[in-house]
């Protein structure tokens, strides 16, 4: 059985640091995502002075990764091109243990495999220029019905709004989850995704999602207001369970039959904050799954997030270092 199935855009990501005139000569307000084509992309890529830092990437398959290293068994769909970029982002996968039958290689010439140029600043910020490619024409057919069927949860990112199939990917997916029982997680991804595809995600939390995940500015700008306890509220009507990251000071969570509670963070090193939201969210999970309470779920989701901001790059640079993670944690480390 498959603990959990992830949906969402199939990534490569390229990293590089930056200094702020960088983002302002190219009007990109730090700390947020901007779609881009694959020409604006390619200038900004040839203005940057330090080397780029290849990993893959995509928010909901970093989760699924880093869940696969905290001992869950997972499954991914999303969808890559054939060509280097896609092979490099199925061959990483693999060598996770995640099955990836549900991912599809498309031979056209005209579409390369989504990118995104991950730009950080000395504050450790990620600013983030995303080119969707071919990761835009998930569809229906690319969902496993019959895998998903038979998985303990579901894993949809909010970064599909932004593509008319990739959405009704992910309500299909959401629709066959909620007729089997199974648990739905939805993470809002962005404050660009909640400012531009609000009804898209809407439609993902119609009925009410299992959990939502999501940073403090998201749910700010989700609620309409400056103050999280009202966000936190607006929050849990399309979630029974809720986990609100606000950075170094921990998270804000509840589970569906819990009141709210603030988790302390760690102090750390921060030298990159691109991954942590998602880090946070795999280690979560591998305790949800398991049974724990969202509290519970939430200190490991603090104390793996503060692990992965002490690097560069969004995932650990093994399976098995998510593995002494999780040891570490569990021997209060």
């Amino acid at each position: 059985m498959i603990d959990l199935f992830g949906i969402g855009n199939a990534l490569v990501d390229f990293e590089s640091g930056i200094k702020e005139s960088f983002l302002d000569d190219h009007l990109l307000e730090k700390g947020h995502m901007y779609l881009k084509d694959g020409a604006e992309i390619g200038l900004m890529r040839d203005k940057l002075t330090s080397d780029l830092k290849m990993s893959s990437g995509g928010s909901a398959a970093n989760t699924i990764y880093g869940a696969s290293g905290f001992g869950l068994n997972c499954a991914y769909c999303g969808r890559v091109q054939d060509d280097e970029a896609g092979g490099f982002f199925v061959r990483e996968m693999k060598e996770a243990g995640i099955h990836l039958d549900d991912i599809r290689r498309e031979s056209s010439q005209s579409t390369s495999t989504g990118n995104c140029l991950v730009l950080v600043t000395e504050d450790a910020q990620r600013t983030m220029c995303t080119n969707l490619g071919i990761s835009s024409e998930l569809s229906v057919e690319d969902l496993n019905l019959n895998r998903l069927k038979s998985s303990g949860y579901l894993y949809v990112e909010g970064y599909l709004a932004a593509s008319e199939t990739g959405s009704q990917a992910a309500q299909k997916a959401i629709e066959v989850a909620k007729e089997h029982g199974i648990p739905v997680v939805l993470t809002l991804s962005d404050v660009s995704m909640v400012n531009f595809f609000r009804s898209d995600i809407e439609k993902f939390c119609a009925s009410q999602v299992n959990t939502i995940f999501c940073n403090e500015e998201e749910a700010l700008c989700w609620a309409g207001t400056d103050r999280l306890e009202i966000a936190f509220k607006r929050l849990k009507e399309i979630g029974k369970g809720v986990h609100v990251t606000v950075g170094s000071r921990g998270s804000l969570v509840c589970g569906p039959k819990e009141n709210p509670k603030e988790v302390k963070g760690l102090e750390t090193e921060v030298n990159d904050t691109n991954g942590a939201g998602d880090m946070y969210a795999a280690a979560a999970l591998s305790m949800i799954v398991r049974g724990f309470t969202h509290v519970e779920a939430a200190r490991f989701g603090n104390y793996a997030a503060a692990q992965i901001v002490r690097q560069y790059g969004a995932r650990l640079s093994s399976v098995e270092a998510y593995q002494t993670i999780k040891n570490q944690f569990a021997n209060g480390s």
